[in-house]
């Protein structure tokens, strides 16, 4: 609802839309059950008054929010890269912006911040993740009592290092395979064996 309500007001307030305007044709936006309800506060004491309607209507409505910057919504990123729903690229993005605002809210610990991170990628991404930690000495688990916990952007960085690294590996392997199959391989032992003997 908050969104909806957000994206009504910046689309009335680019058309020049008064206070009073605002209220009364928002009903003719709103699917069936809601309409009703505006309708009935538009006609009551709402009526000319935005933020007072806007206020109610959040009121009301509050449980159809959905929670921005959540540690649901974190779980469901999650879950959609695990399933490659999104690219790891829009994942590190998307996660560093929510993991933030969880951080700022003390809903989330940074150690948590940078573990929580390498769920949502592929195995072969987390691996490499977690060998580099390993070898720099970043604490990773809990018991890593004695190793330094590093910066997220030192995380996220080297995540993406590594996806570019694979990517570009994944890329050599298949122009390789393609110039294979397109009977350009280089010199083999046999071509060259054959114009030793011709000569």
């Amino acid at each position: 609802m908050s969104e909806f309500l957000k994206d009504w007001e910046l689309e009335c307030e680019e058309y020049g839309l008064s206070e009073a305007q605002k209220c009364g044709k928002l009903s003719k936006y709103c699917t069936k059950g809601i309409k009703d309800v505006v309708e009935k506060l538009v006609d009551g004491e709402f009526g000319k008054d935005w933020s007072l309607l806007k206020k109610e209507l959040k009121r009301l409505y509050w449980q159809k929010d959905r929670l921005r910057n959540s540690p649901e919504e974190l779980e469901q990123l999650m879950e959609e890269a695990k399933l490659g729903k999104v690219s790891i690229e829009i994942y590190v993005f998307k996660y560093g912006k929510i993991s933030e605002s969880l951080v700022k809210k003390h809903a989330m610990s940074s150690f948590e911040r940078n573990t929580q991170l390498l769920r949502g990628l592929p195995e072969e991404v987390r691996s490499k993740v977690l060998d580099h930690g390993s070898e720099k000495g970043w604490r990773i688990f809990v018991n890593d009592v004695d190793m330094e916990e590093p910066a997220f952007d030192d995380v996220t960085k080297v995540v993406l290092e590594k996806v570019r690294a694979i990517e570009r590996k994944g890329m050599f392997n298949k122009s390789e395979s393609e110039s294979m199959a397109s009977g350009y391989g280089g010199a083999t032992s046999d071509t060259m064996t054959s114009a030793v003997s011709v000569t």
